[in-house]
């Protein structure tokens, strides 16, 4: 049976990487991330620029749809992959067969969610045929992901690289040539399935050869075990993204595409910051996952490492605040004012998101998913509430006040829980002592996945 992989004391594998290596992993990953957010940012504003702001309010709601989708399908596998193989690399192929048995079928979840979300929101027409078409991209995207993940647990980001860069040139440059010749939002998503297949493509003979996947036999208990493993992971991902992007589905069912469209236009910069920290944040998983198995020295470094970055990018992004309606008419040609403020509120919530997620991926490193489903349902619990109190009275705005609200309960949530087992974001021994006197772990806290890395620490 696969399941998690326990490690043997004594182990001579190297766990630390050096600054350069994880530097240059993250650029790697970053190029990859960052090419397909500044490509769905480039599509969104010829969409804008060519089509009008009802358009681009279809193709959000339709490209929130899709995504929500792949979260639901993905069942956590793709997380499992990258942690289970980085502490046993030996068992890659393995984990990667399992995770292929897992998701071909699971893809029927993809196109049902497409569903439900058409039949909840009651999008028609060409809305409702654009989100197939980007449900039927992502199906295929996801299939390649798991090539992928197995990259990544092998700490060789560029594999992705070299496939997601000229992807994402081909997208933007196809959906120029479709948009600026006449072609409306049918045609464009038309362009989005050539790409995912041949992405899927690309994956298959250029990452799967270095695997040795297709020497591992099919085994259907194994893959059942797996997934019994895997699917807290993907449940917290799936309310992590619900939180963060229901707000766009909720919009389109209270208000019209017009408000979608002037709040797509502030959500659309948020790719660019988002993946650029993901991506820091991956590159750094697989440590995460390794340094779980000894002592919790090198963990609570890495994981002060990745808060302190959180924060800074943050930061960063807020400082550009001011700008926000100088970005927007550059950009789009246009910047209505509900787009500015929702833009400006948005950016105030980015420590606290990325703050959030180092606390949320490190959970998952120690094997505390269970946790993050909790914090992913309070999550979206509160964000549900407050968008239908916020959406009908101040549109596009209130559903930004809302996530900033949101983000700062779920990061606190996350790192006062990590506290609780011994990892504080900051080097403050009084913060520390405090933290331990005033929080007791539960006794029937996830206890040997979890807590074991304590006790050798």
């Amino acid at each position: 049976m696969w399941g998690p992989s326990r490690g043997r004391a004594g182990s001579t594998r190297v766990l630390y990487y050096p600054v350069l290596q994880l530097a240059f992993n993250a650029i790697l990953l970053g190029v990859s991330r960052g090419s397909r957010a500044l490509a769905f940012l480039l599509v969104t504003i010829f969409v804008g620029r060519v089509a009008g702001t009802d358009a681009l309010g279809a193709f959000t709601v339709a490209l929130a749809t899709a995504l929500i989708a792949l979260r639901v399908s993905e069942l956590g596998v793709n997380t499992f992959l990258v942690r289970e193989s980085s502490r046993a690399p030996e068992r890659a192929p393995d984990y990667l067969m399992g995770a292929l048995v897992i998701r071909l079928p699971s893809l029927a979840l993809t196109f049902a969610t497409a569903l439900v979300v058409i039949l909840i929101t009651g999008v028609a027409g060409t809305t409702a045929v654009l989100i197939w078409l980007m449900t039927g991209y992502v199906a295929l995207w996801s299939v390649a992901s798991i090539f992928f993940a197995s990259a990544l647990a092998r700490q060789k980001m560029q594999e992705e690289t070299l496939i997601a860069l000229p992807s994402s040139v081909v997208l933007v440059a196809a959906s120029a040539v479709v948009l600026y010749a006449g072609g409306g939002l049918v045609e464009l998503g038309l362009v989005f399935l050539c790409v995912g297949a041949a992405e899927l493509v690309l994956a298959l003979l250029l990452i799967s050869p270095r695997v040795a996947v297709w020497s591992s036999r099919v085994d259907l208990g194994a893959a059942r075990a797996m997934l019994s493993e895997a699917w807290p992971i993907g449940l917290a991902t799936l309310f992590a993204f619900l939180y963060y992007r229901i707000d766009t589905l909720m919009l389109a069912s209270i208000t019209d595409n017009t408000e979608v469209g002037e709040y797509g236009m502030a959500y659309n910069f948020l790719y660019g910051p988002s993946l650029i920290f993901w991506a820091l944040s991956m590159a750094l998983f697989p440590i995460l996952s390794a340094h779980r198995l000894r002592r919790g020295r090198a963990l609570r470094r890495q994981y002060r490492l990745l808060v302190a970055s959180g924060a800074a990018f943050g930061l960063f992004f807020l400082a550009f605040a001011p700008l926000a309606g100088v970005g927007l008419r550059a950009a789009y040609g246009s910047a209505p004012e509900n787009s500015v403020l929702a833009l400006r509120i948005l950016l105030f919530a980015q420590p606290f998101t990325f703050v959030g997620a180092a606390a949320g991926i490190t959970l998952i490193a120690i094997g505390a998913q269970r946790l993050n489903v909790a914090i992913g349902g309070l999550g979206v619990l509160v964000n549900v509430s407050l968008n239908a109190l916020a959406i009908p009275r101040w549109g596009g705005p209130g559903a930004a006040g809302a996530t900033v609200a949101t983000e700062v309960a779920v990061a606190a949530l996350a790192v006062t829980l990590l506290a609780q087992r011994g990892l504080v974001p900051l080097h403050l021994r009084l913060v520390a002592s405090t933290v331990a006197q005033r929080i007791r772990p539960s006794r029937h806290s996830e206890a040997s996945e979890t807590d074991r890395w304590r006790s050798d620490g």
